[in-house]
C-alpha cells in the first residue's frame, strides 16, 4: 500500500516538474578530459537509472560538477547514494546551482566544493500525495541527511523552509559549518596518483597518519565550559561560535571541541577548547596569512593535516601535519603541492 501512494506521489511530483521546468531530461555530459561529468536539469523519475547506467559507461568519473533545480527526492536519494558508494567529490561551479532535492546529491560527495548557490527547502507533492507516501519519502530524507553528514542547521532549514521558498546558504555558513571539504582516501586521489601530475611528484601523500597518534585519553562526563569572565577573556569575541562548539561535543583527540571560525570570504580560523577544563587555546594558522586554509582531523587522532595558500599570486599550497602535544602544537612535517585551478582544495 505505501509503495502504491509512493509511487503516485513519485509520478505526481515529474508531472508537476514538467509543467514547471519542462520536458526535458537530465543531462549528463563529460568534462575535464573524462574525469569529470556535469549533471543539468531537473531531477526525474528515471534519473536514479540513467545516471547510474552513465557510470557504468564512464568508469574514470571521479567528481561531478552540478547544476539542477532538484525534482524526484527519491531518485535523488538513490543517485546519492552512488555517490557516496563510489567516492565521487562534487562541485558547484561560479554561475550554477543545485537546490531542492540536488542538495543531496551535493552533500553525498566525498570532496564538496561550493563556488555557486546551494539551496535547500522542504519537499513539495503539490498538495496531491498521501500522508504515508510523504511520511516515506521523509524517513528516506533524515536517513540519508545523517549518512551524508549534513550539518543540523541546515537540516533545520531543509524541514522548515516553506516549498514556495528557498534559503541560499551563505557563504559564511558554508564556511562555519564545514561544508566544503577535502577528505582523504577519495577517487580523486586514486586517479591523481595513477594518472598525474596535479600534484607535484611525491607531494600527494603523508607518511603521518590518524591511528599512529592516539588521544592520551577521552572525556569521561560533562564538557566543562569556557570561562570568558577570567581565563578565557581573550576569546570572549567568539564566545557564541565556541559555546556551540563545546555543545556539539568532543570532535578532536579524544576530549577537544576544535572550533572553525568563519572570517570572510576563503578565510577560516580555528579555537581548541579542552572540554575536560573548559580551557581555550589558539590554532597556529588561519585568517588572511593562511588563505584558503583546508583542515582534517579525528575525534580519535591528536593529528591535524592542514593546507593553506600563503600567497595569493603563486600556484602553490603549503600542507602540514601538525600534532597537538599538551596545548602545543609540534609540526611533523611540511610539503608544498601546486593548486587546482588556483585552490588549495
Amino acid at each position: 500500500m505505501i509503495r502504491q501512494a509512493l509511487m503516485t506521489l513519485l509520478a505526481l511530483t515529474a508531472i508537476n516538474l514538467a509543467e514547471v521546468h519542462g520536458a526535458d531530461a537530465q543531462e549528463y555530459s563529460l568534462i575535464a578530459s573524462g574525469k569529470f561529468a556535469r549533471i543539468e536539469g531537473p531531477i526525474q523519475l528515471d534519473s536514479d537509472e540513467r545516471f547510474l547506467e552513465f557510470l557504468i559507461r564512464n568508469p574514470g568519473i571521479i567528481g561531478l560538477q552540478l547544476d539542477s533545480p532538484g525534482g524526484v527526492v527519491v531518485s535523488a536519494i538513490e543517485m546519492a547514494d552512488e555517490i557516496s558508494k563510489r567516492k565521487l567529490s562534487t562541485y558547484i561551479a561560479e554561475g550554477d546551482s543545485c537546490a531542492s532535492a540536488c542538495s543531496l546529491i551535493f552533500f553525498a560527495g566525498h570532496d564538496r566544493l561550493v563556488k555557486g548557490r546551494l539551496g535547500v527547502h522542504q519537499m513539495d507533492d503539490g498538495g496531491r500525495g498521501t500522508a504515508s507516501a510523504l511520511q516515506f519519502v521523509l524517513a528516506k530524507q533524515l536517513d540519508a541527511f545523517q549518512r551524508f553528514g549534513i550539518p543540523w542547521p541546515i537540516t533545520q532549514k531543509m524541514l522548515t523552509t516553506l516549498p514556495s521558498d528557498m534559503y541560499w546558504i551563505p557563504e559564511h555558513e558554508i564556511a562555519e559549518l564545514g561544508i566544503n571539504r577535502d577528505l582523504p582516501g577519495d577517487a580523486t586521489d586514486v586517479a591523481v596518483a595513477q594518472t598525474a601530475p596535479t600534484y607535484a611528484p611525491g607531494d600527494m601523500t603523508s607518511k603521518f597518519k590518524f591511528a599512529d597518534y592516539l588521544p592520551d585519553g577521552y572525556l569521561n562526563g560533562s564538557a566543562k565550559s569556557p570561562d570568558f569572565d577570567g581565563r578565557d577573556k581573550d576569546y570572549r569575541t567568539f564566545r557564541t561560535r565556541i559555546r556551540t562548539g563545546v555543545a556539539e561535543g568532543v570532535n578532536f583527540a579524544g576530549h577537544y571541541a576544535f572550533v572553525v571560525i568563519g572570517c570572510g570570504t576563503e578565510c577560516l580560523f580555528a579555537s581548541v577548547v579542552d572540554l575536560r577544563t573548559g580551557q581555550v587555546f589558539d590554532f597556529p594558522y588561519g585568517g588572511e596569512e593562511n588563505y584558503q586554509m583546508k583542515l582534517l582531523f579525528s575525534p580519535d587522532s591528536r593529528l591535524v593535516k592542514v593546507r593553506w595558500k600563503g600567497d595569493w599570486e603563486r600556484e602553490e599550497c603549503t600542507e602540514q601535519d601538525v600534532l597537538l602535544e599538551g596545548y602545543d602544537w609540534r609540526v611533523l612535517e611540511e610539503r608544498t603541492v601546486f593548486t587546482v585551478d588556483g585552490y588549495c582544495n
